[in-house]
Formats: structure tokens, C-alpha cells, sequence
């Protein structure tokens, strides 16, 4: 008796966990969603955002938040990171993620602005453009991007969140310069998570 009230503790445990994930996703998306609704900070022009709804996203999956191994890149090169117009941001790579997708073993380099790191509060910021093969059918065909933060010193794991990935803005405007995706962060997998693309809605 107490071993099938000790299964429906954790089966009931789980499934709140799994529950208050997908809330958090939920509103992630709510934020985005206010965020392209709003005329201060859409990415739309004015007519795609007097016509905008919704962002379409694919179903959200908690096994698309990967807990990847991670390999810090010390001492590492400033660069100029290629973008969609001729302007070249600062960069340097962090690190990169190793991890397992369905069996499949990949990788993602993961990168700061220089810029960006000397915000307040952006000082562990990690930066993940990245292509897979949903790319062009049910994503952004240039690639998208995914947040992440960098670990703590001797850490060996990072956090990538694939339901929490989104369009770059140039996707929806060409009054946008974006980063374009490296070669070395070309998934050949199929990521089914996170922001679609169809068109503005």
C-alpha cells in the first residue's frame, strides 16, 4: 500500500512540475506576444502590426530544454559578426554546448556581445543563432535564435531552451540588422519548438 501511495506522490509530483513548465512558457509567449502588439517595441511595420494576432509557435515540449554539457573557451578573439547588412557587432565565443537530440549528437556555439556585456545585467548572457531542418518549411529559413546564460565558474552543464527560441527581427522587417547565423551552429536535426514563421501572424 504504501509503495502505490509512494507511485501516486511522484506521478502527481511530475505532473505538477511538468504543469508549472508550460506556464512558464506560456508566459514567456504572453510577453512576446505584448511585445510585437506594442507600437514602441513590435518589429512589425505599422500595417503587418494593425493586422498582427498572434506569433504561431510549435507545441511546447519540456524535452526541447536541454541540459547540455558544457566547454568553456577562454581567452578567446573579439570578431566581427556577420549580419544581414553591412553593420559587424563585437563578438566573442563563450563556449559551446554539447547535447543529445533524439539521438543525435550535436553542438551549438554560444557567443557575447561586447557591447551588450558591459549592460547592467547582461553580464552572463549567451547568445545562440542557429539553423535546423525546420528551417524554410516551418521556421524562419535565415535561422533562429535562442538565449542562454552562462554557467557559473567550473560549471559543467548550461541550460538551452529550444521552446524559448524566436525569430530573428529582420524576419518580419528589413529595417532590421541581424546576425547571421554561423556555419558551425547548423543543426541537422529537426527542432520543433519554439516561434514558427508564417509570414507576419
Amino acid at each position: 500500500m504504501r509503495f502505490i501511495l509512494f507511485i501516486a506522490v511522484l506521478i502527481h509530483s511530475s505532473t505538477m512540475v511538468a504543469q508549472d513548465y508550460k506556464d512558464t512558457i506560456a508566459a514567456h509567449r504572453l510577453e512576446l506576444q505584448e511585445e510585437f502588439a506594442n507600437v514602441q517595441s513590435s518589429p512589425l511595420d505599422s500595417a503587418d502590426r494593425l493586422e498582427f494576432t498572434e506569433l504561431p509557435y510549435f507545441p511546447i515540449q519540456e524535452s526541447y530544454r536541454i541540459m547540455a554539457h558544457w566547454e568553456v573557451l577562454y581567452d578567446q578573439p573579439i570578431f566581427e559578426m556577420p549580419t544581414t547588412t553591412s553593420r559587424t557587432p563585437k563578438y566573442r565565443v563563450a563556449g559551446i554546448a554539447h547535447f543529445t537530440i533524439n539521438g543525435d549528437s550535436c553542438s551549438l556555439t554560444a557567443y557575447q556581445n561586447m557591447r551588450l556585456l558591459e549592460k547592467e545585467g547582461y553580464e552572463d548572457y549567451l547568445f545562440i543563432p542557429f539553423t535546423d531542418y525546420s528551417n524554410g518549411m516551418e521556421s524562419y529559413g535565415g535561422g533562429r535564435y535562442v538565449e542562454a546564460h552562462l554557467p557559473e565558474e567550473k560549471a559543467k552543464t548550461v541550460i538551452i531552451d529550444f521552446n524559448k527560441a524566436y525569430n530573428p527581427y529582420c524576419a518580419y522587417s528589413d529595417r532590421y540588422s541581424c546576425p547571421v547565423v554561423p556555419e558551425v551552429n547548423a543543426l541537422e536535426v529537426y527542432i520543433p519548438a519554439g516561434v514558427k514563421f508564417s509570414g507576419h501572424h
